[in-house]
């Protein structure tokens, strides 16, 4: 069986059409699609921190009652992870390359 007639034998075997749609569509993606898609995992991926965040937040408050204060610190790091990552997302923490370090001023 040549690769080809597996792939074939594969997409029509265990691939809904959706499934198939969707991997045809990515296999050469167009730059239409390209901004479309890198919009929409953007989204995705903002929706989906959003949705850790809440559930960290539910942790620490729940670690909190039982206290579990260790933990409670853990959720509270990884809460603040979470936001740096959001603000890098959304273009809100730029931290650009310095080749020159701040000078102290000079006294004579």
């Amino acid at each position: 069986m040549t690769p080809a007639t597996a792939l074939h034998n594969h997409r029509h075997n265990h691939l809904s059409p959706a499934q198939t749609a969707a991997y045809l569509a990515a296999y050469k993606p167009s730059e239409v699609d390209l901004e479309a898609l890198s919009r929409s995992e953007s989204e995705g991926l903002l929706g989906a921190l959003v949705g850790q965040r809440a559930r960290l937040q539910e942790l620490v408050g729940l670690t909190m009652e039982a206290g579990e204060y260790g933990q409670s610190i853990s959720a509270e790091r990884a809460i603040t992870t979470n936001i740096e990552v959001v603000g890098k997302l959304l273009g809100q923490l730029v931290n650009p390359p310095s080749s020159n370090p701040p000078q102290l001023p000079h006294h004579a």
